[in-house]
């Protein structure tokens, strides 16, 4: 423990982490924090952590990439659809790749990513549509936020729920969700 200008670096242990430095500003009019105290913070981020591991509901799936020959780990986009619409991930990629030409990406080369407007327009051809994602008051929207089957819009990644569960190639619950494509309701 560490005490710089009114903040208290504090290294934290934890099996399911990598070690986090995390600071924590002093609530008391002497700007101290105790070890006693700083034992206590740590506990208590320590059992939200694992609370937070426990409660995670994430299902390994790579949208038939391996099956598919396919050794490329960029292809977030083309998992999600495959995942989402139930197609195969070679038709997934090639329906992708068409929009990209034709798109904002300007060339079928899909695998560095896939431009939101690219992913947009292929999406909206087949009935999906662009929702952004609800807003809370001291928090960010999280995969556990969205209702039903949609694609996730994340931090440079897409991915895929279905019903409260994350489908993905590795667990990206963690990451923040800008936005989700959902199918169409028919009116």
């Amino acid at each position: 423990m560490v005490q710089h200008n009114n903040l208290i670096m504090v290294q934290v242990e934890n099996p399911s982490f990598a070690s986090k430095t995390l600071l924590f500003q002093e609530l008391t009019s002497k700007n101290r924090l105790t070890d006693a105290s700083a034992s206590g913070i740590i506990h208590v981020l320590n059992e939200k952590r694992e609370h937070y591991m426990t409660q995670t509901n994430y299902t390994y799936d790579d949208g038939g990439r391996v099956a598919a020959g396919m050794k490329s780990q960029s292809d977030c986009g083309i998992r999600a659809i495959a995942i989402a619409i139930g197609m195969e991930y070679h038709a997934a990629r090639k329906f992708i790749r068409a929009f990209a030409k034709a798109g904002k990406q300007g060339n079928g080369q899909i695998s560095n990513g896939i431009y939101k407007e690219d992913m947009n327009a292929a999406l909206e051809s087949i009935g999906w549509v662009w929702c952004s994602a609800p807003k809370f008051e001291g928090r960010k929207a999280r995969y556990s936020d969205i209702p039903g089957t949609a694609i996730l819009r994340m931090a440079r990644h897409y991915s895929i729920v279905k019903d409260g569960v994350l489908y993905d190639s590795w667990d990206s619950s963690h990451k923040m969700v800008y936005g989700y494509w959902a199918k169409r309701r028919s009116v």
